[in-house]
């Protein structure tokens, strides 16, 4: 609870002392940041497409998918999708064509992702920047992603699976049982997120 607070403090902080002609900057530095993590990510596609290696410290096996630094190929698409959407926003407010082209490669590193919670991600800002700014993004971007989904074999068969609960799916809610379960007998303040391991252990959910 101190350190929510304390991070909560940190958006305190920043809304005191960044002046809103600086507001633009600030997030051109972050896009460029954001173009450094996508561009890894694809050097990563091409120089470590098999990250099979790993499994043997903890990691998934991820197979022909953009992990980029953070070796996971569903966190870094949380953040594509947040560099997507800042990219979008500011194209629609804008209309600077290097903001298109950044959402346009952006797009691209999030398909090839193949993560189907990126995808729901990719999905959910689509349809808010679409209803509440811009009808013809909503459209663009239904025709692009089901292009997509048609060209590439592995877009489809990811999302088919979604819908199928193939393995992985399965093993994702029983996760989320597990975390109901543990939920329940803790309403107030929860357990924790650096001893949720121990809780589950406690609850006898480890194998």
């Amino acid at each position: 609870l101190v350190r929510f607070i304390l991070y909560f403090s940190l958006f305190i902080v920043v809304a005191n002392t960044i002046k809103k002609n600086q507001i633009t900057g600030m997030v051109n530095v972050i896009l460029t940041t954001g173009i450094f993590f996508i561009l890894l990510g694809f050097l990563q596609l091409i120089i470590f497409p098999d990250l099979s290696f790993l499994t043997i410290y903890g990691w998934d096996p991820h197979q022909r998918r953009i992990a980029s630094t953070l070796l996971d190929p569903n966190f870094s698409g949380w953040l594509f999708t947040f560099f997507f959407s800042t990219a979008t926003a500011l194209y629609l407010y804008k209309r600077q064509t290097r903001y298109l082209t950044f959402s346009l490669i952006t797009f691209l590193a999030i398909v090839l992702t193949f993560s189907r919670s990126t995808y729901l991600a990719w999905t959910t800002a689509v349809l808010i920047m679409g209803i509440l700014k811009s009808p013809k993004l909503l459209l663009a971007s239904l025709i692009i992603f089901t292009l997509t989904f048609f060209s590439i074999g592995q877009v489809r068969s990811r999302i088919i699976g979604a819908l199928e609960v193939d393995e992985t799916a399965q093993a994702r809610l029983q996760s989320w049982q597990n975390a109901l379960t543990i939920f329940k007998g803790n309403l107030a303040f929860g357990v924790g997120f650096n001893t949720y391991r121990f809780a589950q252990d406690k609850y006898g959910l480890f194998s």
